[in-house]
């Protein structure tokens, strides 16, 4: 065998012929979120010996493009539909209705179903990583993205350290230090950031928001725990001061309640009070009923907290699911986002509102109500067009509409029986043939033959007893 064919071996996969390359030293990765496509070799390379079509090989669903899976050392496209994760590959899960390959190590992820190793922080971690200060999130560990190691000193993300106490850089809680002495029992201070309960804890003297603050912070509009910046005294813009100035408390030129923190962290009167008109607000914009602090346009936009769950006098987009204004299209409402629901046909969606069609079934948007028995509106029931109403296939029953054995006929009605099953009449049975007293495998209407042997219930065969002139 000369070099070039010995780089090859012969397979025979579901009885056809194809020609892999020899087994790759390293195997390529891939996901969905990084570089899509997989490292190309010659060597790992397939050619089918007919048709002389190169496809990759391949060991795992990582060695192959996002759009396609391994089966059989063979990279094949794969898209299915799905309603939840058993009905995809393994080493898939069910997203969207869409099976997606499961995330490596060291990709954003949104929960733990996404990841191969089953747990998510932010990023797919390499394992389990649920030991107390430790994390996956290079944002806490400094470490690579993915890999599980101990949460950085003075950190305590997950707050899972106990007595006021935070991460120790070494994937434990630091022991709490009584009256400001260390271990040794030598006196010391609280580093600035550091969490406190008393100023003579730390090194300022000042213990500000329940951390140790750079300074006294006391004026309004003004915290020291802000973000990954705690222990600096910063400014509070267009939000409340807790104690200070906030709904309940009034302070700096605020004089008349609500008050809060304006864009310059000056205590003012809240934005958001109630107007009739642009001409009545400083700003010269009143949507809602309420003075914005800013230009606000709709459709769905709103400076009424009512509408909005934010501070009072802020633009934001209107709650999902309302229309104060009716400004949304026919049965419509406001989508959260600052526009109107306008999901087409086919469109996955929560609820009725959501559709142009006033009609939200199987979480598709449907062209009509779709409530009858055997019907449904999805893809995955129908094996239709998503969004127009049909009729579940014959012999199926995906939401267990029909009683007992019985299921959907195809026709919008449950009557279908398997065989074996005591009928009547032959339409109630699957194959159509009720013979016997039973639904069978065929007519059975010869004279030797039955279709209520108890051994073979649903087959036409034999009797046990054979009848007089019956040779078998």
């Amino acid at each position: 065998m000369n070099s070039l064919v010995s780089r090859f071996v012969v397979l025979s996969l579901a009885g056809q012929m194809g020609c892999f390359a020899g087994p790759p030293s390293e195997w390529p990765t891939t996901n969905d979120l990084a570089d899509p496509t997989p490292a190309s070799s010659s060597e790992q390379s397939c050619k089918n010996a007919s048709s002389q079509d190169c496809v990759l090989s391949c060991k795992t669903h990582d060695n192959c493009p996002s759009h396609q899976a391994c089966r059989d050392l063979q990279c094949v496209d794969y898209s299915k539909q799905c309603l939840t994760a058993p009905d995809c590959l393994s080493g898939y899960y069910c997203y969207d209705f869409q099976c997606q390959k499961k995330l490596v190590t060291g990709i954003r992820c949104t929960g733990n179903e996404a990841c191969q190793s089953n747990t998510c922080q932010n990023y797919c971690c390499d394992t389990q990583c649920q030991d107390t200060c430790f994390s996956c999130d290079p944002g806490h560990t400094q470490g690579e993205a993915g890999i599980c190691a101990p949460i950085m000193k003075d950190l305590d993300p997950y707050e899972q350290c106990k007595d006021n106490t935070s991460c120790d850089g070494s994937g434990q809680c630091s022991a709490p230090v009584p009256e400001d002495c260390n271990q040794t029992n030598t006196c010391v201070k609280k580093p600035q950031g550091a969490k406190c309960e008393d100023p003579d804890e730390c090194t300022s003297h000042f213990c500000v928001d329940g951390y140790c603050c750079d300074k006294p912070c006391d004026a309004p509009c003004a915290s020291c725990k802000q973000n990954a910046l705690k222990g600096q005294c910063l400014p509070l813009a267009s939000t409340y001061d807790p104690g200070l100035c906030d709904p309940i408390n009034m302070a700096g030129d605020c004089t008349s309640l609500p008050c809060q923190c304006d864009a310059q962290s000056v205590c003012r009167a809240s934005l958001g009070l109630n107007c009739l008109g642009d001409l009545e607000c400083a700003s010269g914009r009143c949507l809602g009923n309420a003075c914005c602090a800013t230009a606000c346009e709709s459709p769905c936009k709103s400076c009424n907290s009512l509408h909005t769950n934010l501070n009072p006098g802020n633009c934001a987009p209107i709650i999902s699911g309302q229309d104060p204004f009716n400004e949304c299209f026919e049965n419509t409402v406001c989508d959260g986002r600052g526009t109107c629901f306008s999901k087409t046909l086919g469109s996955q969606c929560d609820g009725d509102q959501e559709c142009l069609s006033g009609h939200c079934v199987d979480r598709v948007c449907c062209n009509e109500v779709c409530q009858d028995t055997c019907r449904a509106c999805d893809s995955v029931r129908t094996r239709g067009q998503a969004g127009t109403c049909a009729m579940i296939p014959v012999g199926t029953d995906p939401d267990a509409e029909c009683e007992g054995i019985v299921s959907c006929n195809g026709l919008g009605q449950c009557d279908f029986k398997n065989t074996g099953i005591v009928c009547t009449l032959d339409y109630e049975c699957l194959s159509r043939y009720c013979s016997d007293g039973y639904c069978c495998n065929e007519r059975c209407d010869q004279r030797c033959k039955v279709c209520n042997n108890f051994l073979q219930l649903g087959t036409c065969s034999n009797p046990l007893v054979r009848p007089i002139g019956c040779l078998f």
